[in-house]
């Protein structure tokens, strides 16, 4: 009997379904006017003032894996959809002081429902048992690949 991912790689079914996921979720969002993107960079936010922790554009790009750019664009759509009000810090110009605003809790607790909602339909069928193996799966699979990222980027400096 030969192994599914001998049809396709591993990737090509989480890169497809990490996509519909996203697509799926930005849909749950789109009469709120935010998208999944935004969301996550509110919960991040929100996530980061609850623990008082100094946000910086460097800790956004690495806990949400995206570009510096990508940062800065998504923070300005926030400031311009009146969720958050930032200014940067008397201290160190390199921190920010973000406070997320009524309308920005309300698109956070919108944001909420639709990654609910999404983790509905992907556990569509599961029983609870297989929904706590495939945590794990998953958990254990990304692990995995960042214990190779961190190898790699001790080994390459």
């Amino acid at each position: 009997m030969s192994h599914f991912s001998e049809k396709f790689p591993y990737l090509f079914y989480i890169k497809t379904l990490a996509q519909r996921l996203k697509e799926t979720s930005d849909y749950y969002l789109e009469n709120d006017g935010i998208n999944t993107s935004l969301g996550m960079v509110l919960g991040q936010i929100n996530c980061s003032q609850k623990s008082k922790k100094i946000i910086n554009r460097k800790l956004l790009e690495h806990t949400l894996k995206i570009t510096g750019p990508s940062v800065s664009n998504l923070l300005k759509k926030l400031e311009s959809l009146q969720a958050i009000n930032r200014e940067t810090s008397k201290n160190d110009s390199r921190n920010l002081n973000i406070k997320i605003t009524n309308k920005g809790l309300d698109l956070l607790n919108c944001t909420n429902k639709a990654l609910k909602e999404t983790d509905n339909l992907l556990t569509h069928g599961m029983t609870d048992e297989e929904k706590v193996v495939f945590l794990d799966l998953l958990e254990r699979s990304l692990k995995n690949i960042e214990e190779f990222h961190r190898y790699r980027k001790f080994n390459d400096n």
